[in-house]
Formats: structure tokens, C-alpha cells, sequence
């Protein structure tokens, strides 16, 4: 393999890397959630960004590993998010292809029904836990999400498009 695709494949994980640890710290603000209730999963919308764009890159595993990442990241039960991205993370490395030929539109409605998945597993997991339910403002984020599916779809093609002028 010559050099500028060694560069290009460096760049492409650095960018797949620096995407994580940017939504693991957006996860991980403090934020009341009485008044932020409706923000997205930041991490399952990057998990769900890569998994339509590059799936060589992401899979199953990773998918797992973020999620336990996350969990002991926000002082969550152990394996709750890791759960909770396995499953959202299947359904749509299922239909990854055809996802990808969407428009912005559609992939934003698959993407808040993979990540409502994911709120119901951590719903069930909350509820078996705490021994009561835990409220219907678990559909919020995934309908935020959906909100700003577009702009995080167009800000890391154009992000990956500015590494590849680079190189």
C-alpha cells in the first residue's frame, strides 16, 4: 500500500476516534436533566453515524466497548449502555446498505427508532432495577436526535471530506 493511503487510513480512525471522545464529553456534562430532557445520545448517534458510513470500521464489538465506555463514564450500571448500543447497533448494521442510500429524512427516522430501541433496553434495565417505571420522557432524545441527524450527517462527511483534500 503506498503512503497516501497509510495517511488517509490514519486519518480516517483519527477522526473515528476524536468523534468518540467528543460525544463520550458531551455525555458526560453535568447537565440537569429537568431542563435538558430532550437532548440526544450523543454517543449512539456517532455509533449509528459510523455504523451507516464506514462499517468496516465499526461493529458489534465496538459497538459494546463504547457502551461500557459510557457506563463508567456517567456512574451507569455496567453493561446498560453496552446493551442498549448492542441492540441498536444490530438493527441497523442489518440494514446498513440500504440506510446508506437514504436521504437525510429517512435516516433520521431509522436512526430514532434504533436509538428508541436503545431508550426502551435502558428503560427495561432502569425499571428492573429501581422496581418502578421510569417515565415516557425516554422518547425525547431519540426524536432530538432525529432533529439533529442532518447536521451531524453533513458535519462529519464535511469533516472527512477536509481530511481527504488534506492528504
Amino acid at each position: 500500500m503506498n503512503d497516501w493511503g497509510r495517511s488517509g487510513f490514519q486519518s480516517s480512525r483519527r477522526l473515528l476516534v476524536a468523534s468518540f471522545v467528543f460525544a463520550l464529553l458531551l455525555a458526560a456534562l453535568p447537565l440537569s436533566k429537568q431542563y435538558f430532557f430532550w437532548l440526544p445520545d450523543w454517543v449512539g448517534m456517532v455509533l449509528l453515524f459510523w455504523v451507516i458510513q464506514r462499517p468496516s470500521d465499526i461493529n458489534l464489538g465496538a459497538a459494546f466497548g463504547v457502551g461500557l465506555l459510557l457506563d463508567i463514564l456517567i456512574n451507569a450500571p455496567l453493561g446498560a449502555h453496552a446493551l442498549a448500543y448492542l441492540c441498536s447497533t444490530f438493527v441497523v448494521w442489518q440494514r446498513r446498505r440500504q440506510i446508506a442510500a437514504y436521504g437525510f429524512g429517512m435516516q433520521a427516522a431509522v436512526v430514532a427508532a434504533a436509538l428508541l430501541l436503545g431508550q426502551i433496553v435502558l428503560a427495561l434495565i432502569w425499571a428492573y432495577l429501581a422496581r418502578s417505571f421510569v417515565g415516557w420522557h425516554i422518547v425525547w432524545p431519540p426524536l432530538g436526535a432525529a432533529l439533529l441527524w442532518p447536521l451531524l450527517n453533513k458535519l462529519m462527511l464535511h469533516l472527512s471530506s477536509l481530511r481527504w483534500r488534506r492528504s
